[in-house]
């Protein structure tokens, strides 16, 4: 008898953003993964770790975005209109 994993129930989340989650992204031989809203996460880390706007954004990059943990790891979208500003 052979259990396989639910890909769903092995999704990693990215600690004390789960109010900018926005949904599961889901591509072609990929496992899914949850999505979350990369505006959100600069506004939650401004008012909760007190960084202002370049500072949130810089941790973002370097300590949320480039992390990688798995075939799981999270994404962070941003708005088609604040990437092309």
């Amino acid at each position: 008898m052979s259990f396989e994993e639910d890909p769903y129930d092995t999704m990693l989340q990215a600690d004390g953003f789960e109010l900018a989650i926005i949904g599961v992204a889901e591509k072609a031989n990929m496992k899914p993964c949850i999505a979350y809203s990369y505006e959100q996460c600069v506004e939650i880390l401004m008012q909760q770790a007190e960084l202002d706007e370049e500072g949130a954004h810089e941790y973002m990059e370097h300590n949320v975005c480039n992390t990688y943990v798995g075939e799981q790891t999270p994404i962070f979208i941003r708005a088609w209109e604040e990437y092309h500003a």
